[in-house]
Formats: structure tokens, C-alpha cells, sequence
């Protein structure tokens, strides 16, 4: 990160906005979800939208603590070393499947893996069609157990909102509340 200082403080952040989304079976009518909304960006612009929150109709806003603008074009001055970078390294083909973030579908093979790890670093995660492409099933086949290691929750609520059925077979697992039970 340092070698891109020169964009200045970068930050990420999120907003929440009420969604309009027309109802299906009414004239005219409309029902509101809540939309959660990532930003990646420079810090002033992104404390610019926290502290004109009302006047965008944002219900929420909130710092993340990332110490960089991942996944936004203020990345793309580390494209081109990573590209490099990737070019010296062994990769094979995954002997099970592993899904890109880029566009939601199975990497194929070591070029494939290679051209949307470094589109990775400027394109925005696409967790909801990569959550659609991992559960999708024959009807009738059952879902795995999945789980999910490490603090927070969120993929669990991206998957309960995407897939009911498969968040059933859902489980989180705090590896940090796991480990500071051993240790008492």
C-alpha cells in the first residue's frame, strides 16, 4: 500500500439506502428493501457522504476498518505488479471447485485463474452471484453444510437472503472465541 500513497488516505465504507422496487402485483405500488451498499474511495469523499448522510436519504453509514480502497479503480496502480508478480508463480488447475468473486463462476484453468485474480483488485466482490452459483442444484438434491470461519457473520447473511434453504445448513464457527475458551 505504501507505493500508492500518493493517492492519499484511501478508506472503504458503507451505506445503507431505502431501495425502491416496484411490486409485482399491484398498479403502481411500491415496497422498500434495505440496500446495503459498499463505497471504496478516498477518505474526504467518503466522510463527505457520512456527514451528508440525510441529504442522499442514506438510513446508515459507517467507516469500515480497511486500510485501503479494494476493489475500486483507486487500485489500479497495483494491476500491473500484481500481473508480474503472478506471471512467476506455479498455478494449477483447483482440484475442487473454487469460485471468483469477479463474476460469480468456477475458475477453468491456470490463465483463467491468473486474468481475474488481478481484475479482482479493481472490480467490486460479487458475493450474491457467486452465492447463486455455488448453491445452485438439481431440485430435490441437498444442499452441503457450509461453514463459515472467522469474525462476523456477513456471508451467512448474504447467504440467508440469497438461499434460504441452503443458510439452513449453515453454521459459523468465531475461530477467536474458540481460541480464548481454550486458553481459560
Amino acid at each position: 500500500m505504501e507505493r500508492f500513497q500518493w493517492l492519499g488516505p484511501q478508506s472503504m465504507g458503507s451505506t445503507e439506502i431505502p431501495v425502491i422496487k416496484p411490486d409485482q402485483n399491484s398498479e403502481g405500488k411500491t415496497e422498500s428493501m434495505e440496500g446495503l451498499i459498499k463505497h471504496g474511495g478516498i477518505r474526504k469523499a467518503l466522510e463527505y457522504l457520512q456527514q451528508n448522510a440525510r441529504k442522499y436519504y442514506f438510513t446508515r453509514t459507517k467507516m469500515l476498518p480497511v486500510s485501503g480502497a479494494f476493489h475500486t479503480r483507486l487500485m489500479e496502480p497495483a494491476v500491473e505488479p500484481l500481473a508480474e508478480v503472478l506471471k512467476s508463480i506455479e498455478i494449477q488447475k483447483p482440484l475442487l471447485c473454487v469460485y471468483s468473486n469477479v463474476d460469480g463462476k468456477k475458475y477453468m484453468h491456470s490463465k483463467h485463474i491468473r486474468k481475474l485474480l488481478v481484475k479482482q483488485v479493481v472490480s467490486p466482490v460479487l458475493w450474491e452471484q457467486t452465492m447463486h452459483s455455488v448453491y445452485e442444484r438439481k431440485q430435490g438434491t441437498e444442499f452441503p453444510y457450509t461453514y463459515e470461519v472467522g469474525p462476523g457473520n456477513q456471508l451467512g447473511a448474504i447467504l440467508r437472503k440469497c438461499n434460504l434453504k441452503a443458510w439452513k445448513q449453515y453454521r459459523h464457527v468465531d475461530a477467536l472465541e474458540d481460541e480464548e475458551a481454550a486458553e481459560i
